[in-house]
């Protein structure tokens, strides 16, 4: 098996019990880059993966998998686990409410399966989170993700990667909306690599003469019972807070910047 490298993390600095968040409206191929390297890091350690998505994004993270290397067995029971993650949510909803007894069923029994059966860490990717916030139900999303740092707190051999469709650019991208998600993960991922949204953000803030400041500081953002932020959401999320009259102009720039370098890279 062969890696091409880091994508979106370092797989060392997250640890065992790792609760990763992947923001992602802006790109969905880096999302499946993010993520089918999470998974193949796994794979190389000999960890099984459970991964729980829609339809068009399981088939984008086994193509991404198999970018990674052609020969890998996407089909090996052992290693890995394909559902859709909308007919597990529905398997853990009761009266219309995540269910706790029935998420151990569902997902506890399974993660444990995995983990002892193979004496080895065990990797999951869930989108139901994710569904559920686009519905909206963001108290259902957020009990959710407490069931899973639970499940966490008892399986300390696994990490968890959850994904929700948050444009980082949009009007939910605040933190008063994202308190919540960001104090139940460890670790939140750039919805775009190499510093592309940082890059972006700086470009649309030196266009905007009116502008007094520039949000190169970030500690004052952070709170510490939030994830670990990449320093252009960080910026973001501060600028927001620092100079709400300019951000909806700036940001509508960033994007223009970032789907720009994207429309170069692509050619």
């Amino acid at each position: 098996m062969r890696s091409t490298g880091r994508v979106g993390h370092d797989e060392n600095a997250l640890g065992t019990g790792a609760h990763l968040l992947q923001f992602a409206d802006i790109d969905e191929n880096q999302v499946a880059r993010n993520v089918a390297q999470f998974l193949f890091d796994g794979v190389v350690n000999g960890e099984p993966c459970m991964v729980m998505a829609t339809e068009a994004h399981l088939h984008a993270f086994r193509d991404a998998l198999l970018i990674l290397d052609k020969d890998l067995d996407l089909t090996d029971r052992q290693t890995f686990c394909f559902l859709n993650a909308q007919d597990v949510l529905d398997a853990l909803l009761l009266d219309g409410a995540v269910n706790a007894a029935r998420f151990d069923q569902v997902i506890g029994s399974a993660v444990r399966e995995l983990s002892r059966s193979n004496s080895r860490k065990t990797r999951g990717f869930g989108e139901m989170v994710g569904l559920l916030w686009s519905k909206p139900n963001f108290s259902a999303a957020i009990r959710l993700e407490h069931l899973f740092n639970r499940l966490l707190s008892q399986e300390t051999l696994l990490r968890i990667f959850c994904y929700y469709p948050i444009d980082v650019f949009g009007s939910d991208f605040d933190s008063g909306i994202l308190d919540p998600l960001l104090c139940t993960h460890t670790h939140l991922l750039s919805g775009a690599g190499d510093g592309k949204i940082e890059k972006a953000l700086m470009s649309a803030i030196q266009e905007t003469a009116e502008l007094p400041h520039l949000p190169h500081r970030t500690s004052e953002l952070v709170n510490r019972k939030w994830a670990t932020l990449p320093r252009g959401e960080s910026m973001i999320l501060r600028l927001k807070l620092r100079d709400p009259d300019y951000a909806d102009e700036i940001l509508d720039r960033a994007r223009d910047h970032y789907q720009s370098s994207r429309n170069v890279n692509a050619h």
